[in-house]
Protein backbone atom coordinates (compact mmCIF):
# COMPACT_ATOMS: atom_id res chain seq x y z
CA UNK A 1 0.00 0.00 0.00
CA UNK A 2 1.50 3.36 -0.93
CA UNK A 3 2.08 5.69 2.03
CA UNK A 4 1.75 9.46 2.12
CA UNK A 5 4.33 11.05 4.45
CA UNK A 6 2.87 13.26 7.13
CA UNK A 7 -0.69 12.20 6.40
CA UNK A 8 -2.92 10.58 9.06
CA UNK A 9 -3.38 6.83 8.56
CA UNK A 10 -7.10 6.94 7.78
CA UNK A 11 -6.62 9.62 5.12
CA UNK A 12 -3.69 7.72 3.68
CA UNK A 13 -5.87 4.59 3.52
CA UNK A 14 -8.64 6.42 1.62
CA UNK A 15 -6.13 8.00 -0.75
CA UNK A 16 -4.51 4.64 -1.28
CA UNK A 17 -7.88 2.97 -2.05
CA UNK A 18 -8.74 5.75 -4.50
CA UNK A 19 -5.36 5.31 -6.16
CA UNK A 20 -5.98 1.55 -6.45
CA UNK A 21 -9.49 2.06 -7.85
CA UNK A 22 -8.16 4.57 -10.36
CA UNK A 23 -5.58 2.02 -11.44
CA UNK A 24 -8.27 -0.64 -11.88
CA UNK A 25 -10.46 1.78 -13.84
CA UNK A 26 -7.48 2.66 -16.03
CA UNK A 27 -6.90 -1.03 -16.74
CA UNK A 28 -10.56 -1.93 -17.39
CA UNK A 29 -12.01 1.17 -19.04
CA UNK A 30 -11.03 0.03 -22.52
CA UNK A 31 -12.18 -3.57 -22.06
CA UNK A 32 -15.34 -4.44 -23.99
CA UNK A 33 -18.49 -5.04 -21.89
CA UNK A 34 -19.44 -8.65 -21.24
CA UNK A 35 -22.26 -9.80 -23.51
CA UNK A 36 -25.03 -11.80 -21.85
CA UNK A 37 -26.76 -12.71 -25.12
CA UNK A 38 -24.51 -14.42 -27.69
CA UNK A 39 -24.04 -12.43 -30.89
CA UNK A 40 -26.00 -14.95 -32.91
CA UNK A 41 -28.78 -13.87 -35.27
CA UNK A 42 -31.70 -16.24 -35.75
CA UNK A 43 -34.01 -16.13 -38.77
CA UNK A 44 -36.78 -18.61 -39.65
CA UNK A 45 -38.30 -19.17 -43.08
CA UNK A 46 -40.92 -21.51 -44.49
CA UNK A 47 -41.79 -21.37 -48.16
CA UNK A 48 -40.42 -22.18 -51.59
CA UNK A 49 -39.65 -18.56 -52.51
CA UNK A 50 -37.16 -16.37 -50.66
CA UNK A 51 -38.27 -12.77 -51.28
CA UNK A 52 -36.13 -9.68 -51.80
CA UNK A 53 -37.24 -8.30 -48.43
CA UNK A 54 -35.59 -11.26 -46.71
CA UNK A 55 -32.24 -10.36 -48.24
CA UNK A 56 -32.61 -6.80 -46.92
CA UNK A 57 -33.14 -8.11 -43.40
CA UNK A 58 -30.06 -10.32 -43.65
CA UNK A 59 -27.82 -7.62 -45.10
CA UNK A 60 -28.76 -4.85 -42.69
CA UNK A 61 -28.59 -7.13 -39.63
CA UNK A 62 -25.17 -8.42 -40.64
CA UNK A 63 -23.90 -4.88 -41.20
CA UNK A 64 -24.85 -3.56 -37.76
CA UNK A 65 -24.79 -6.62 -35.47
CA UNK A 66 -21.52 -7.93 -36.95
CA UNK A 67 -22.62 -11.37 -35.69
CA UNK A 68 -20.49 -14.36 -34.87
CA UNK A 69 -23.16 -16.55 -36.43
CA UNK A 70 -26.27 -16.11 -38.57
CA UNK A 71 -28.56 -19.10 -38.04
CA UNK A 72 -31.18 -19.43 -40.75
CA UNK A 73 -33.70 -22.15 -39.89
CA UNK A 74 -35.52 -23.15 -43.07
CA UNK A 75 -38.36 -25.43 -44.05
CA UNK A 76 -36.53 -26.21 -47.31
CA UNK A 77 -32.81 -25.79 -46.77
CA UNK A 78 -31.63 -26.35 -50.34
CA UNK A 79 -34.30 -24.12 -51.88
CA UNK A 80 -33.37 -21.26 -49.55
CA UNK A 81 -29.65 -21.76 -50.11
CA UNK A 82 -30.12 -21.54 -53.88
CA UNK A 83 -31.86 -18.14 -53.57
CA UNK A 84 -29.46 -16.42 -51.19
CA UNK A 85 -27.17 -15.06 -53.88
CA UNK A 86 -24.00 -13.53 -52.43
CA UNK A 87 -25.29 -14.06 -48.88
CA UNK A 88 -24.74 -17.80 -49.32
CA UNK A 89 -20.97 -17.16 -49.24
CA UNK A 90 -20.95 -15.48 -45.84
CA UNK A 91 -18.67 -17.53 -43.55
CA UNK A 92 -20.86 -16.91 -40.49
CA UNK A 93 -24.07 -18.13 -42.18
CA UNK A 94 -25.39 -21.50 -41.03
CA UNK A 95 -28.59 -23.02 -42.46
CA UNK A 96 -30.40 -25.70 -40.47
CA UNK A 97 -33.68 -27.53 -41.13
CA UNK A 98 -36.90 -26.50 -39.41
CA UNK A 99 -37.97 -29.83 -37.98
CA UNK A 100 -39.15 -31.45 -34.76
CA UNK A 101 -35.60 -32.01 -33.49
CA UNK A 102 -35.67 -28.41 -32.23
CA UNK A 103 -38.05 -29.51 -29.47
CA UNK A 104 -35.86 -32.28 -28.06
CA UNK A 105 -35.21 -31.67 -24.38
CA UNK A 106 -37.41 -28.60 -24.00
CA UNK A 107 -38.92 -28.23 -20.52
CA UNK A 108 -42.70 -28.78 -20.18
CA UNK A 109 -43.52 -28.95 -23.91
CA UNK A 110 -41.15 -31.27 -25.80
CA UNK A 111 -43.84 -33.75 -26.85
CA UNK A 112 -46.56 -31.13 -27.15
CA UNK A 113 -44.45 -28.88 -29.38
CA UNK A 114 -43.70 -31.81 -31.69
CA UNK A 115 -47.40 -32.59 -31.92
CA UNK A 116 -48.46 -29.00 -32.62
CA UNK A 117 -45.64 -28.51 -35.14
CA UNK A 118 -46.70 -31.63 -37.02
CA UNK A 119 -50.43 -30.89 -36.95
CA UNK A 120 -50.56 -27.11 -37.39
CA UNK A 121 -51.11 -26.06 -41.02
CA UNK A 122 -49.76 -22.50 -40.67
CA UNK A 123 -46.04 -21.73 -41.16
CA UNK A 124 -46.35 -18.76 -38.78
CA UNK A 125 -47.40 -21.06 -35.93
CA UNK A 126 -44.54 -23.46 -36.69
CA UNK A 127 -42.15 -20.48 -36.64
CA UNK A 128 -43.54 -19.40 -33.25
CA UNK A 129 -42.58 -22.77 -31.80
CA UNK A 130 -39.10 -22.85 -33.32
CA UNK A 131 -38.40 -19.25 -32.30
CA UNK A 132 -38.82 -20.06 -28.62
CA UNK A 133 -36.96 -23.36 -28.95
CA UNK A 134 -33.98 -21.84 -30.78
CA UNK A 135 -33.66 -18.96 -28.31
CA UNK A 136 -33.90 -21.35 -25.37
CA UNK A 137 -31.40 -23.88 -26.71
CA UNK A 138 -28.89 -21.62 -28.46
CA UNK A 139 -29.50 -18.06 -27.29
CA UNK A 140 -29.21 -15.04 -29.58
CA UNK A 141 -31.36 -12.43 -31.27
CA UNK A 142 -34.33 -13.47 -33.37
CA UNK A 143 -35.43 -11.16 -36.20
CA UNK A 144 -38.43 -11.40 -38.49
CA UNK A 145 -37.59 -11.06 -42.17
CA UNK A 146 -39.67 -7.87 -42.51
CA UNK A 147 -37.11 -5.92 -40.49
CA UNK A 148 -34.29 -3.53 -41.34
CA UNK A 149 -31.58 -2.89 -38.77
CA UNK A 150 -30.74 0.82 -38.78
CA UNK A 151 -28.28 1.42 -35.91
CA UNK A 152 -25.68 -0.34 -33.79
CA UNK A 153 -27.74 -2.74 -31.63
CA UNK A 154 -24.87 -4.08 -29.51
CA UNK A 155 -26.47 -2.67 -26.34
CA UNK A 156 -29.18 -5.30 -26.72
CA UNK A 157 -26.60 -8.05 -26.20
CA UNK A 158 -25.84 -6.74 -22.70
CA UNK A 159 -29.36 -7.66 -21.59
CA UNK A 160 -30.52 -11.00 -20.20
CA UNK A 161 -33.36 -11.01 -22.68
CA UNK A 162 -35.74 -8.61 -24.39
CA UNK A 163 -38.68 -8.06 -26.68
CA UNK A 164 -40.43 -4.93 -27.91
CA UNK A 165 -43.95 -3.59 -27.69
CA UNK A 166 -46.24 -2.07 -30.28
CA UNK A 167 -49.28 0.20 -29.95
CA UNK A 168 -52.47 -1.81 -30.45
CA UNK A 169 -56.13 -1.05 -31.02
CA UNK A 170 -57.29 -4.58 -30.19
CA UNK A 171 -55.10 -5.94 -27.38
CA UNK A 172 -55.31 -9.63 -26.53
CA UNK A 173 -57.19 -9.11 -23.26
CA UNK A 174 -59.93 -7.09 -25.01
CA UNK A 175 -61.36 -10.30 -26.45
CA UNK A 176 -62.09 -11.54 -22.93
CA UNK A 177 -63.83 -8.31 -21.91
CA UNK A 178 -67.61 -7.85 -21.71
CA UNK A 179 -67.27 -4.13 -20.95
CA UNK A 180 -69.04 -2.31 -23.82
CA UNK A 181 -67.13 0.92 -23.12
CA UNK A 182 -63.81 -0.82 -23.79
CA UNK A 183 -65.11 -2.04 -27.13
CA UNK A 184 -66.40 1.42 -28.07
CA UNK A 185 -63.03 3.01 -27.26
CA UNK A 186 -61.24 0.29 -29.22
CA UNK A 187 -63.50 0.96 -32.22
CA UNK A 188 -62.74 4.68 -32.06
CA UNK A 189 -59.01 4.01 -31.90
CA UNK A 190 -59.28 1.63 -34.81
CA UNK A 191 -61.07 4.22 -36.94
CA UNK A 192 -58.64 7.02 -36.10
CA UNK A 193 -55.62 4.84 -36.80
CA UNK A 194 -57.02 3.66 -40.13
CA UNK A 195 -57.77 7.24 -41.20
CA UNK A 196 -54.29 8.46 -40.26
CA UNK A 197 -52.69 5.49 -42.01
CA UNK A 198 -54.21 6.73 -45.27
CA UNK A 199 -53.82 10.50 -44.88
CA UNK A 200 -50.53 11.93 -46.23
CA UNK A 201 -48.26 12.67 -43.27
CA UNK A 202 -50.70 10.92 -40.92
CA UNK A 203 -47.87 9.36 -38.95
CA UNK A 204 -47.16 12.79 -37.39
CA UNK A 205 -50.53 13.40 -35.67
CA UNK A 206 -50.61 9.73 -34.71
CA UNK A 207 -47.44 10.05 -32.61
CA UNK A 208 -49.06 11.85 -29.63
CA UNK A 209 -52.20 9.72 -29.93
CA UNK A 210 -50.16 6.52 -29.90
CA UNK A 211 -49.18 7.14 -26.30
CA UNK A 212 -52.82 6.62 -25.29
CA UNK A 213 -53.06 3.24 -27.03
CA UNK A 214 -52.55 0.00 -25.10
CA UNK A 215 -49.23 -1.71 -25.74
CA UNK A 216 -48.72 -5.34 -26.57
CA UNK A 217 -45.59 -7.46 -26.62
CA UNK A 218 -44.40 -8.42 -30.09
CA UNK A 219 -41.96 -11.19 -31.04
CA UNK A 220 -40.70 -9.82 -34.39
CA UNK A 221 -37.49 -8.77 -32.61
CA UNK A 222 -36.64 -10.82 -29.55
CA UNK A 223 -33.48 -11.95 -27.79
CA UNK A 224 -32.37 -14.00 -24.81
CA UNK A 225 -29.45 -15.91 -23.42
CA UNK A 226 -29.79 -19.69 -23.70
CA UNK A 227 -31.95 -21.25 -21.00
CA UNK A 228 -33.45 -17.97 -19.81
CA UNK A 229 -36.21 -18.70 -17.24
CA UNK A 230 -38.65 -16.32 -18.96
CA UNK A 231 -38.66 -18.69 -21.94
CA UNK A 232 -39.47 -21.54 -19.55
CA UNK A 233 -42.45 -19.48 -18.42
CA UNK A 234 -43.57 -19.32 -22.05
CA UNK A 235 -43.31 -23.12 -22.27
CA UNK A 236 -45.29 -23.56 -19.05
CA UNK A 237 -48.08 -21.36 -20.36
CA UNK A 238 -48.07 -23.18 -23.69
CA UNK A 239 -48.48 -26.50 -21.90
CA UNK A 240 -51.42 -25.08 -19.93
CA UNK A 241 -53.33 -23.97 -23.03
CA UNK A 242 -56.57 -25.84 -23.73
CA UNK A 243 -56.17 -27.98 -26.84
CA UNK A 244 -58.76 -25.91 -28.74
CA UNK A 245 -56.69 -22.76 -28.14
CA UNK A 246 -53.41 -24.10 -29.49
CA UNK A 247 -54.42 -23.88 -33.14
CA UNK A 248 -55.85 -20.36 -32.98
CA UNK A 249 -54.11 -17.49 -34.78
CA UNK A 250 -51.57 -15.56 -32.65
CA UNK A 251 -52.11 -17.93 -29.70
CA UNK A 252 -48.60 -19.37 -29.79
CA UNK A 253 -47.03 -16.06 -30.79
CA UNK A 254 -47.77 -12.57 -29.56
CA UNK A 255 -50.64 -13.63 -27.28
CA UNK A 256 -48.49 -16.22 -25.51
CA UNK A 257 -45.65 -13.72 -25.18
CA UNK A 258 -47.98 -11.10 -23.67
CA UNK A 259 -49.41 -13.65 -21.27
CA UNK A 260 -45.87 -14.51 -20.13
CA UNK A 261 -45.07 -10.80 -19.64
CA UNK A 262 -48.27 -10.38 -17.62
CA UNK A 263 -47.15 -13.02 -15.13
CA UNK A 264 -44.44 -10.60 -13.99
CA UNK A 265 -41.89 -13.43 -13.93
CA UNK A 266 -39.46 -11.55 -16.17
CA UNK A 267 -36.27 -12.35 -14.22
CA UNK A 268 -34.19 -9.80 -16.10
CA UNK A 269 -36.09 -10.10 -19.39
CA UNK A 270 -36.79 -6.52 -20.55
CA UNK A 271 -39.88 -5.30 -22.40
CA UNK A 272 -38.88 -2.30 -24.48
CA UNK A 273 -41.18 0.54 -25.64
CA UNK A 274 -42.30 0.88 -29.29
CA UNK A 275 -39.58 3.30 -30.50
CA UNK A 276 -36.91 0.58 -30.31
CA UNK A 277 -38.37 -1.68 -33.01
CA UNK A 278 -41.80 -0.30 -34.01
CA UNK A 279 -41.39 3.42 -34.71
CA UNK A 280 -44.42 3.18 -36.99
CA UNK A 281 -46.80 0.56 -35.67
CA UNK A 282 -49.47 -1.57 -37.34
CA UNK A 283 -51.25 0.14 -40.26
CA UNK A 284 -49.36 3.41 -39.69
CA UNK A 285 -46.37 1.55 -41.13
CA UNK A 286 -47.91 2.11 -44.59
CA UNK A 287 -46.21 5.53 -44.45
CA UNK A 288 -42.81 3.87 -45.04
CA UNK A 289 -44.07 3.29 -48.59
CA UNK A 290 -45.67 6.65 -49.34
CA UNK A 291 -44.24 9.13 -51.81
CA UNK A 292 -42.24 12.03 -50.41
CA UNK A 293 -41.34 10.34 -47.13
CA UNK A 294 -37.64 9.74 -47.93
CA UNK A 295 -36.81 13.28 -46.83
CA UNK A 296 -38.63 12.64 -43.52
CA UNK A 297 -36.92 9.38 -42.61
CA UNK A 298 -34.87 10.85 -39.77
CA UNK A 299 -38.06 12.25 -38.24
CA UNK A 300 -39.88 8.94 -38.64
CA UNK A 301 -37.15 7.10 -36.74
CA UNK A 302 -36.70 7.74 -33.04
CA UNK A 303 -33.25 8.26 -31.49
CA UNK A 304 -33.79 4.89 -29.75
CA UNK A 305 -34.73 3.01 -32.91
CA UNK A 306 -32.35 0.13 -33.58
CA UNK A 307 -34.43 -2.11 -35.84
CA UNK A 308 -37.46 -1.20 -37.96
CA UNK A 309 -40.19 -3.80 -38.23
CA UNK A 310 -42.00 -2.63 -41.35
CA UNK A 311 -44.88 -5.16 -41.33
CA UNK A 312 -44.95 -7.08 -44.60
CA UNK A 313 -48.75 -7.18 -44.39
CA UNK A 314 -48.65 -3.76 -46.08
CA UNK A 315 -47.30 -5.39 -49.25
CA UNK A 316 -50.63 -6.96 -50.11
CA UNK A 317 -52.93 -4.32 -48.64
CA UNK A 318 -51.10 -1.12 -49.56
CA UNK A 319 -48.55 -1.87 -52.27
CA UNK A 320 -50.77 -4.53 -53.87
CA UNK A 321 -47.53 -6.28 -54.80
CA UNK A 322 -44.35 -7.69 -53.29
CA UNK A 323 -41.44 -5.39 -52.47
CA UNK A 324 -38.91 -5.80 -55.29
CA UNK A 325 -35.75 -4.05 -56.51
CA UNK A 326 -37.76 -2.68 -59.44
CA UNK A 327 -40.35 -1.15 -57.08
CA UNK A 328 -37.62 0.42 -54.93
CA UNK A 329 -35.90 1.87 -58.01
CA UNK A 330 -39.19 3.39 -59.17
CA UNK A 331 -40.00 4.83 -55.73
CA UNK A 332 -36.74 6.35 -54.49
CA UNK A 333 -38.63 9.14 -52.73
CA UNK A 334 -40.15 6.72 -50.20
CA UNK A 335 -38.83 6.16 -46.68
CA UNK A 336 -38.45 2.42 -47.27
CA UNK A 337 -36.26 3.07 -50.33
CA UNK A 338 -34.17 5.50 -48.31
CA UNK A 339 -33.74 2.94 -45.54
CA UNK A 340 -32.61 0.37 -48.08
CA UNK A 341 -30.16 2.84 -49.60
CA UNK A 342 -28.65 3.80 -46.25
CA UNK A 343 -28.74 0.61 -44.25
CA UNK A 344 -28.82 -2.41 -46.57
Amino acid sequence: MPMFTGTPFWIATILSEKTSLASVEEITKDEPPVMSIPNRLIFIWFGARFPYGNLLALRSARRFFKPDEILLIAGDVESVRSQLGACAEWPELRIEPADVSWFDGLPHVADLAREIFTRHPKPAAKANLIRLAALYKRGGVYLDFDTITVRDPSSLLLKEGFCGTEALTLPEDLFRSVNPLRWIVAGLRLGVRQALANIPGGWRPFRPLERTFPRGANNAVMGARAGHPFLETCFELMAALPSRERLKRFRLGTHLLQQAVDTGRLQGFEVLPPPFFYPLGPEISSHWFKRGTAARLDEMLFPETLVVHWYNSVESRFLKQELTPAWVEAHTDTAIAEMIRRFC
